[in-house]
């Protein structure tokens, strides 16, 4: 009887050790991996906006391209909040380092300013896309930028 009972006790201390780990650590590190997903995704989509903004400049849509793309920069860096132990997992390379989100996070509000600037070439916006694509380890197709050019 007393080994049913450590049998059973045993696999209730595993089972609940195992859903913290997953809860507390598992989830949250997957929930940044797919910000980064959609921060690739969101990109994309509204590319036209900050490709080459003087060609969009009076676009009704711009306002929405630009909050939508603000929001994946506070996605980021919330995610990346979640994560406990964050310089542990940094330390073993699980995670991105919390400078290069921050970093990356920063370029894509930068983005979004460029959307408000007549006068940016459109160079200025493909060298913040490029930090951004380095820094989350993403693709942003060059012929979704070259499209944007023209719009």
């Amino acid at each position: 009887m007393g080994e049913v009972f450590l049998t059973v006790v045993s696999g209730v201390v595993v089972f609940v050790l195992g859903q913290i780990v997953i809860k507390f650590f598992i989830e949250p590190i997957h929930e940044q991996r797919k910000a980064i997903g959609v921060a690739c995704d969101t990109l994309i989509f509204y590319s036209g906006y900050y490709a080459c903004p003087k060609s969009v400049f009076n676009d009704p849509d711009r306002e929405e391209a630009m909050r939508k793309t603000r929001e994946l920069s506070t996605l980021l860096i919330s995610q990346t909040h979640l994560i406990p132990w964050y310089p542990f997992f940094e330390n073993i390379r699980i995670v991105k380092k919390k400078s290069v989100i921050i970093s990356a996070a920063r370029d894509i509000i930068g983005l979004t300013s460029d959307m408000y600037d007549e006068n940016n070439g459109c160079a200025h916006s493909r060298s913040r896309i490029n930090e951004i694509e380095r820094k989350l380890n993403i693709i942003i197709s060059d012929k979704s930028l070259s499209t944007a050019e023209n719009k």
